[in-house]
């Protein structure tokens, strides 16, 4: 399926995968053809825009430093990196990243001819809350609270964290289970620690869930948790926004996620210590009337990030690409 926004000549379309026949005619020529990694795919996509004598816009979700430089391996690769998106970004006309934090550190980092543009990521809200409603009511007034994550089960997606700071909250009398979603190269040791630091009966890894099956455990839970040492943006929390969920986020130095919450509003941010993420924690896990207002906000925060507002800032940018120069 496809989703049309029609603004004055330009029309722009977003489309699902696999796109409908009759949302990409067969005659069409693009204006703008926008790329959204530097991979050979993009690259191809890239040569057809210039064949056509359209303009070219690449998405920035990665920057050189989420890649470990401890080994001489790690630091060539940076290198390799460094010059591989500095060269395929300055190659287009403009860059947009959904991360407002990526904007000034790439453009320092990579020596960008301009700084990219912040256009975040956009979610389906409607057709991706499918009946759920705003919830009101919290699993802490049951004397628990569910806490849920969706995540891939890697190293700088710190899911280590997640089960140590449980390991003190429940240390200190605080009733909760905690559920992650996804799989990934961690799986076995997070097996094991979970039983080493004997929480087996409060923390389940699920494995990889299907999408009904995501919006669901999300949904009915009181709080999503980030731990991650990197994120562009985090659709994933976008996606609990729009379902009530607020984001507990950690404030690592590379992530953009800390950008989607509004600090005791929409979510809470915490340090990377693990003594001092559960201080910051524990006080809205024992509060059902906080999360009831914090649950109320995000979901009416969401809105922001549905496709249609979405939709429209990224035509301004379109727009403007294809004003004549003078």
């Amino acid at each position: 399926s496809a989703k049309r926004f029609d603004v004055g000549k330009l029309g722009f379309v977003m489309l699902a995968l696999p796109p409908s026949q009759e949302a990409m005619p067969s005659n069409w020529v693009p204006e703008i053809v926008h790329i959204m990694r530097p991979t050979y795919l993009g690259i191809w996509a890239y040569r057809l825009a210039k064949r056509v004598r359209a303009k070219t816009v690449l998405s920035m979700h990665e920057i050189v430093e989420q890649l470990p430089d401890s080994t001489l391996i790690g630091r060539i690769l940076r290198a390799v990196a460094r010059w591989w998106f500095g060269t395929t970004y300055n190659a287009v006309d403009i860059t947009i990243t959904p991360g407002k934090f990526v904007v000034n550190h790439a453009y320092k980092t990579l020596g960008l001819k301009s700084k990219p543009f912040y256009l975040t990521n956009g979610l389906d809200i409607a057709s991706w809350r499918k009946g759920f409603s705003s919830v009101t009511q919290t699993s802490s007034d049951l004397g628990r609270v569910r806490i849920c994550s969706v995540i891939n089960l890697s190293p700088y997606k710190n899911p280590a964290m997640m089960l140590e700071i449980c390991r003190v909250l429940l240390e200190r009398g605080v009733q909760l289970e905690l559920k992650i979603a996804g799989g990934g190269v961690l799986m076995p040791d997070l097996q094991a620690k979970i039983l080493e630091l004997g929480l087996s009966a409060h923390v389940q890894l699920l494995g990889q869930l299907g999408r009904a099956e995501v919006a669901a455990l999300v949904g009915s839970s009181d709080a999503f948790l980030l731990t991650s040492t990197f994120e562009v943006q985090g659709i994933v929390l976008i996606e609990a926004k729009a379902l009530g969920t607020p984001g507990f986020v950690v404030k690592a130095p590379l992530s953009g996620a800390v950008d989607l919450i509004e600090d005791g509003v929409t979510g809470v941010l915490f340090d990377l210590d693990v003594q001092k993420a559960a201080d910051t924690l524990e006080p809205y896990l024992r509060d059902p009337g906080r999360l009831r207002a914090m649950r109320a906000a995000t979901y009416a925060d969401a809105a922001q990030y549905d496709l249609e507002p979405v939709a429209r800032a990224a035509l301004e940018i379109y727009n403007d690409l294809r004003a004549p120069e003078v």
